[in-house]
């Protein structure tokens, strides 16, 4: 999965999907592989609503 290449590269990332245990599974990995700061959000990005929650919700927690 392209997390897991940016989590080797140390980058911080941002997961979204709407399944929270494998959401929480990926982002567990990405930690093991080398990300320094994970933020996993659960959420349906075929709704408008939720996808305005993740982007807020990302902004809040990397302050970009």
């Amino acid at each position: 999965q392209i997390s897991y290449q940016y989590a080797k590269m140390g980058a911080s990332l941002a997961l979204v999907a709407r399944r929270e245990q494998s959401l929480n599974e990926v982002a567990d990995r990405a930690r093991q592989l080398g990300s320094p700061d994970v933020l996993a959000i659960p959420a349906d990005v075929s709704r408008a609503d939720e996808c305005k929650r993740f982007v807020d919700e990302t902004v809040d927690h990397f302050g970009r």
